[in-house]
């Protein structure tokens, strides 16, 4: 198996050839990722539905599938484990912490009663939700502060199945930071965030 190093000054991976890893490339393999991990939650969700597993069973399976989306995801896009910074898994944990709540709460509505289609595509979104520590990860690789929004974070309204993704331009004085439109049906809020943000200027602290 190909190995790729990362390369701090480009903030990029490098291939065995020595050339960076596009983004595009990147974002090709973070769809695949979850499109992947939404199939296993589907099994999940199947199991759950036809009795294999108890409700309990199934929710501890759903928090650990959606801790290792976050957790693959924002380390893939940070530059790997080495990367990683006490800021970092901060930053994880405190978005595991909001999905673990989230998750508390549907399984309290499955338990008052919910239509076996309705669960499975409800878990699927948990899981594309992931997205957003995808690009949290882009931004804080670049030093940036936080922004106001992500791609996935759940204030669009389509909340965590956004299709979107940040790129981010470096010039002197900031970041110039970009939402594109991902190639699927958008929400009016994601329309609105790729005219906004065309770019939106980040400056850097002074």
């Amino acid at each position: 198996m190909a190995v790729w190093m990362w390369d701090p000054l480009r903030k990029a991976y490098i291939d065995p050839q020595g050339e960076p890893v596009s983004a595009d490339r990147m974002l090709a393999l973070r769809d695949t990722f979850l499109y992947e991990m939404q199939e296993i939650v589907t099994g999940v969700t199947q199991d759950l539905v036809e009795e294999r597993i108890t409700l309990q069973q199934w929710e501890q399976r759903m928090r650990d599938e959606v801790r290792i989306s976050y957790v693959d995801l924002y380390v893939a896009s940070k530059g790997g484990r080495a990367q990683m910074s006490p800021r970092d898994w901060g930053i994880v944990g405190h978005m595991l912490r909001d999905q673990y709540a989230y998750l508390r709460q549907f399984t309290d509505q499955i338990t008052a009663g919910m239509a076996p289609g309705v669960i499975g595509m409800r878990a699927r979104q948990y899981i594309r939700s992931a997205s957003q520590a995808f690009e949290r990860a882009t931004t804080e690789r670049y030093g940036m502060p936080r922004l106001t929004q992500y791609p996935g974070d759940g204030q669009t309204a389509c909340h965590g199945n956004c299709q979107c993704h940040l790129e981010i331009e470096e010039i002197e004085n900031g970041w110039n930071v970009y939402w594109f439109l991902g190639i699927a049906e958008h929400c009016q809020d994601c329309v609105d965030m790729a005219a906004e943000w065309a770019p939106l200027f980040v400056p850097r602290a002074v």
